[in-house]
């Protein structure tokens, strides 16, 4: 796992936890991420230009445990946001 938090506080919330593999990998990755209490929670992906090329939002929950499949973008590095309660976290991912 190579994760790089971006941001003064880390993840959007400080019990939150979050694995996301294989990082590098080749755009199908796996995203692990648990909060302290449900809450509207968005995750999105962003190519290096800023431009959101995934997103989906989920409510009232605590627990995302999901496959996203980026293969149909080009290799490179992209930014992972977690959107928690208002607090922005930011996850670099590599596609190779």
């Amino acid at each position: 796992v190579n994760l790089l938090l971006v941001g003064l506080d880390g993840l959007p919330e400080p019990s939150a936890s979050l694995n996301v593999y294989p990082n590098p990998g080749n755009g199908i990755f796996h995203i692990l991420y648990r909060a302290s209490a449900p809450a509207r929670l968005t995750l999105e992906v962003l190519s290096v230009t800023g431009t959101q090329v995934y997103v989906k939002e989920f409510h009232g929950i605590d627990v995302i445990n999901e496959v996203i499949d980026l293969q149909h973008l080009g290799r490179g590095v992209y930014f992972m946001r977690i959107i928690y309660n208002g607090n922005v976290s930011c996850i670099k991912l590599i596609i190779i």
